[in-house]
């Protein structure tokens, strides 16, 4: 706290502020009440002046506390991709303890990697439309099965831990929840398994350390 008050009061303006009141107490103690109210005034007036030429204004001195005090409050957020894989959960273990470490929480992102929509075509029939519909049903409730299972393991730990699931390119999806999430760090497996249709593939972890505004942690 005190070095930030220091950048923002410049030296003139804590000097000007002592002098004014050494002056005070030496004029009241030799030359009255009187003189000690002139001096006042204009040393108000010197203190005002030098306020204002400063470059940084004076108001965010008063503003410091409360921002520093909301930075504080800021909780630590941590978004761990996960496909069900072995890496995946290391990574989920990682994640839940730099959160217990940090005092802060965790983001479980499941990405399934095919568009929700699929593009309609001549060759698209109502039975195709069902079928594909049926596909990503599944898709998504074995999502679902699969970050509850995580969810609870996180919880145990005592962290606090929330969910997401995405349709779409993995690595656009990562980056994209991790932007609007406002998140503080990225924990990814390198590679996903077979059983999860390797989601989370070498070339996605390079596209996410490439583009990502974060730190990004690879778990091997």
């Amino acid at each position: 706290m005190l070095r930030e008050v220091r950048k923002l009061i410049p030296l003139p303006i804590l000097l000007a502020a002592i002098s004014a009141i050494a002056c005070i107490l030496i004029i009241e103690c030799v030359g009255g009440m009187e003189r000690a109210i002139l001096a006042l005034i204009i040393l108000t007036l010197l203190f005002i002046s030098a306020i204002y030429s400063s470059s940084i204004p004076f108001v965010d001195v008063f503003s410091l506390e409360k921002q520093v005090s909301k930075k504080r409050q800021r909780v630590f957020k941590v978004l761990v991709g996960t496909d069900g894989s072995e890496l995946a959960k290391k990574a989920v273990e990682y994640a839940a303890g730099l959160a217990m470490q940090n005092k802060g929480e965790v983001l479980l992102l499941h990405v399934i990697g095919v568009e929700p929509k699929i593009p309609p075509s001549i060759w698209t029939t109502s039975e195709v439309e069902r079928r594909d519909r049926e596909y990503l049903e599944k898709l998504r409730v074995a999502g679902e099965s699969l970050l509850e299972e995580e969810s609870n393991r996180i919880a145990l730990t005592g962290v606090k831990v929330s969910t997401r699931i995405e349709f779409g390119d993995p690595a656009e999806k990562i980056l994209e929840v991790a932007e609007r999430e406002n998140v503080d760090m990225i924990v990814l497996g390198v590679r996903g398994a077979s059983k999860w249709k390797r989601l989370l593939l070498g070339s996605v972890s390079e596209k996410v350390i490439e583009n990502a505004r974060v730190p990004v942690l690879i778990v091997r």
